[in-house]
């Protein structure tokens, strides 16, 4: 008996770590990003925090529709759009909700398709 408990224990520990790990931020991410940040899914890299209210990363997304729809997810989520610039190498565009202000590049490197975030909290 003592051993079923031990394994019905085991297993409730290692649903409950599996749960926490799907509602938490995606690994990677830079310290402090505030919570609820609507960031395009796929690889986060390259994260970096300066001071409390500055993050830069990069997410690796599947394709240029998926590089699309990370633009989308912000101005979904209440961020106007304030510019747009495109150039030989990708699309960067600058975005804000009042409380931060997104500046997101869209771009390839061999043959990945990147969403390269750098945010900055209004104080």
């Amino acid at each position: 008996m003592t051993g079923f408990r031990t394994t019905a224990a085991a297993l409730i520990l290692a649903a409950g770590l599996a749960l926490t790990g799907c509602s938490g931020p995606a690994p990677g991410l830079p310290e402090g990003l505030p919570a609820g940040f609507q960031l395009a899914p796929g690889e986060v890299s390259n994260a970096v925090t300066a001071a409390d209210n500055n993050w830069s990363f990069s997410v690796q997304v599947e394709d240029e529709e998926a590089q699309r729809a990370a633009v989308q997810r912000l101005t979904d989520a209440g961020y106007r759009l304030l510019g747009e610039n495109e150039t030989a190498t990708g699309t960067t565009y600058s975005l804000s909700d009042d409380r931060i202000n997104a500046t997101l590049v869209l771009t390839q490197q061999d043959d990945r398709h990147l969403v390269i975030y750098n945010l900055v909290r209004l104080e």
